[in-house]
């Protein structure tokens, strides 16, 4: 018993550096799992964010598609409907814009048959229009 009141000042500070130890160990533990669900976060909204890019890519594609398909319709109005989506999914990017206007220039040349020295309908006439201004726009 003597022994342990010689020694308790000893004793104290050892429990003390040993319970500090014990804290940072614990302490980074915790910090790590930390990291690791920061991380786990960071890949799943990755995974989130490509998975919206290919969702609009879809849906540009699916947009890019039934336009291509209007522009052979018989009525003006879905003609020229298919002319604004198409001018909108090419306002959004450059890869879109270059096959938006190779789309719309081969439509031109592919129908100049229809109207011949006449004034061009309505819709050749809007395209004709977006298609010199988007090459003002280039230069």
């Amino acid at each position: 018993m003597q022994w342990l009141v010689e020694h308790a000042e000893g004793i104290y500070r050892l429990g003390v550096l040993l319970g500090g130890h014990i804290g940072l160990y614990l302490a980074s533990k915790r910090v790590a799992a930390a990291n690791r669900q920061a991380e786990a976060q960071i890949k799943q909204a990755d995974a989130s964010t490509r998975q919206a890019e290919l969702g609009q890519r879809k849906l540009i594609s699916d947009l890019f598609k039934d336009a291509v398909g209007q522009l052979a319709d018989e009525k003006l109005e879905k003609r020229l409907f298919a002319i604004h989506t198409l001018r909108q999914i090419a306002s959004g990017d450059p890869d879109d814009r270059e096959a938006v206007v190779a789309l719309l220039a081969a439509y031109v040349r592919n129908n100049t048959h229809k109207w011949g020295e006449s004034e061009p309908p309505q819709d050749v006439q809007v395209i004709m229009h977006y298609l010199a201004s988007s090459s003002r726009m280039e230069q």
